[in-house]
């Protein structure tokens, strides 16, 4: 047995027993790259919930505003000229028909934040296809914008109501 542990030790000292620092640094440099992997991924994925959430939470205004119209139809102001709200298709002539503001929270009256961000308007208006008016029948346009959700644009939903 002590021949062979000589023959080990003066093949193999003891500076050749451990990790030298070439293979340390390399090793870190690798945790370090899927570290950095990781959480730059993580990152994209909080981004695109972000920016999910904020779409998901619009489409639930808009949806829960035109519950609101359609079951108030009765209560409505019917607009008989919807030609300034409809003909309106630059951003400035929009933004001035808007008169909601709407956030992640809800909907407010534009005259308690006039600041806001995000501007909705809409209107109430007789269904009519050509020359003919249908009785009872309505159609609801919507319209939203948001200076960072939607720059320079504006998105616009049309629905038919029945009285």
């Amino acid at each position: 047995m002590g021949y062979q542990r000589r023959i080990k030790e003066r093949f193999y000292p003891l500076s050749q027993k451990g990790y030298s620092l070439i293979e340390i640094m390399a090793g870190l440099a690798l945790v370090g790259t899927g570290a950095f992997i990781i959480m730059n991924g993580l990152d994209y994925l909080d981004s695109r919930k972000s920016v999910i959430n904020k779409s998901a939470s619009q489409e639930a205004i808009i949806s829960g505003l035109m519950e609101s119209v359609r079951t108030n139809i009765a209560m409505e102001k019917i607009d008989y000229q919807p030609e300034v709200f409809l003909n309106a298709s630059e951003i400035e002539e929009v933004k001035k028909n808007l008169n909601l503001c709407w956030f992640g929270n809800g909907v407010i009256p534009l005259e308690e934040f006039p600041t806001c961000e995000g501007r909705l308007g809409y209107i109430v208006y007789p269904l009519k296809i050509g020359n003919l008016e249908y009785r009872g029948m309505y159609k609801v346009t919507i319209r939203v914008m948001h200076e960072k959700l939607m720059p320079g644009s504006y998105k616009q939903y049309d629905f038919i109501v029945k009285d």
